[in-house]
């Protein structure tokens, strides 16, 4: 039996404004957000996105309130790319920052510098670059092969020093460094540094064999702060190892265990092994090299 020609438009209707409540809304030029950023928000909040993989970086965020993932991502573009810096003896701090400005919001912990009797004034350290010793001819075979002799191309240049380097070195000897804080670059002293924490967590899941390290929401069995039954190897978990590694390798006057301020806690979030690390920002990328590392 065919419905009348009215209750196959209302119909239609009702068909209609379900589909529309069901799709997600598709926005105009002046809104912020577009049909592929809504999908990319549904994505976000899954369980399984941006999870670490067996071979590859592993995955970790930072737990700044004030600085955002693509802030810091930003950020740290900019510092492992090439350096920048104008080469040239006896740069002040005031310098260094005004040249980093150029490329990042950078800040100078002026009440640091002068507790440690600098300023911005301060003139910093020249970096020092290596030169590969020269080849002494007055001894040896003159047919010696000698890379100069060689018909094929000579050795390529050492690639130059990221910013993050050049800034390591030439801070370092001053005892300066830096931290990332609030979507900014500090420069502040190292002891300032040790007290101004980063908060960040690590997703270690590849690093962790499930059954020998069960999920343990109440916390049992973690004692890499104490370190009992380190004479048993068998009797530290796969996290009390990693953990373990970290702070014996990585700074390790910097960590609690030792009576410094750093801390790093185990987690398990459904079925995902993470580890929240507090520390200064220098000693985090250390961190996380070394995670990546143990990955690979």
């Amino acid at each position: 039996m065919t419905l009348p020609l009215l209750s196959r438009v209302a119909v239609f209707f009702v068909l209609g404004a379900f589909a529309v409540s069901t799709c997600p809304p598709r926005l105009n030029a002046q809104d912020q957000t577009t049909d592929r950023d809504w999908t990319a928000l549904r994505l976000v909040n899954r369980h399984d996105a941006k999870a670490s993989k067996s071979g590859e970086p592993i995955v970790s965020r930072p737990c700044d309130p004030l600085m955002t993932v693509e802030q810091e991502r930003h950020l740290l573009e900019i510092l492992r790319a090439p350096s920048p810096l104008e080469s040239e003896n006896g740069i002040s701090v005031q310098r260094i920052a005004e040249q980093l400005s150029e490329h990042l919001p950078v800040v100078i912990d002026k009440v640091a510098l002068e507790e440690l009797g600098l300023s911005t004034e301060t003139k910093l350290l020249d970096r020092v670059l290596m030169e590969s010793p020269a080849v002494s001819s007055a001894s040896g075979d003159a047919s010696e092969d000698r890379w100069w002799d060689r018909t094929s191309a000579p050795p390529s240049a050492a690639p130059r020093l990221t910013l993050l380097g050049d800034l390591a070195l030439r801070l370092d000897s001053s005892d300066l460094e830096i931290v990332l804080l609030h979507g900014r670059v500090v420069i502040t002293t190292s002891e300032h540094a040790a007290e101004m924490n980063t908060v960040r967590m690590y997703e270690v899941s590849p690093l962790i064999d499930p059954s020998t390290d069960p999920v343990r929401p109440d916390g049992h069995g973690y004692r890499a702060n104490r370190y009992q039954g380190i004479g048993d190897p068998g009797a530290l978990s796969e996290y009390d190892r990693l953990i373990q590694t970290i702070q014996e390798t990585l700074d390790p006057d910097c960590w609690e265990f030792l009576g410094g301020e750093s801390t790093i806690r185990p987690i398990n979030i459904r079925d995902r092994h993470w580890l929240v690390v507090s520390t200064p920002t220098m000693t985090q990328l250390k961190v996380q090299a070394l995670l990546d590392r143990l990955n690979q």
